[in-house]
């Protein structure tokens, strides 16, 4: 079977962080060079393209002025786990900060955490994600998804950022096994919170 397949679909039940909690600031830690991670607002511009926001936040500054900032989008999935997604945002003329591209969840704002060190230049930088959860399946998620990136990164190089490639074989299978053990966690979370009713 081939599956249709863009990068931006590895995010399973991840949403932008309602705080920034200690489970948090241990992603950034595993990140590593990175500053105090902030909220900032989401306006995407009317031309975004999924996926691609270093071209937004370019276009952006180059008609209106300020700078890209280069740094990681958090997102968490409560007691499950937290990912870091390399990412970019306009820093405007007067210094505040605004998120320029398109999200395919329509989040109004995310948890940002500046890069120090690291800028975009042509290739993709690997998604970072950390278990918060206990549950074994956690870790198996998470293993499923860092082979998911692999096999994807591969696919995508020379592909241009927004270009859907498919999926077939055993690479279908690992994007398949990511789903259904997303699946498992989220029905096992399910249960144990219906237990405790």
């Amino acid at each position: 079977m081939a599956q249709l397949f863009s990068l931006g679909v590895l995010a399973f039940m991840l949403s932008t962080p309602s705080r920034i909690t200690a489970d948090i600031r241990r992603l950034c830690r595993k990140i590593g060079g990175l500053g105090e991670p902030f909220f900032v607002d989401v306006s995407p511009r009317a031309d975004s393209v999924l996926d691609d926001c270093f071209m937004d936040v370019r276009r952006q500054v180059d008609e209106q002025g300020g700078s890209i900032q280069h740094g990681w989008t958090i997102w968490e999935w409560p007691g499950i786990a937290a990912e870091g997604e390399f990412h970019a945002v306009w820093r405007k003329p007067d210094g505040c900060f605004l998120d320029v591209a398109k999200k395919k969840d329509r989040e109004q704002r995310i948890l940002f955490a500046p890069d120090l060190a690291r800028v975009f230049a042509g290739s993709r930088i690997d998604t970072v994600r950390m278990a918060i959860g206990r549950d074994p399946l956690i870790k198996e998620w998470i293993r499923a998804n860092d082979e998911l990136q692999r096999v994807i990164g591969h696919k995508m190089k020379g592909v241009p950022i927004g270009e859907e490639v498919f999926l077939e074989g055993t690479d279908y299978d690992i994007y398949e096994r990511a789903q259904l053990l997303g699946l498992d966690l989220m029905q096992t979370r399910a249960a144990r919170r219906g237990k405790r009713q």
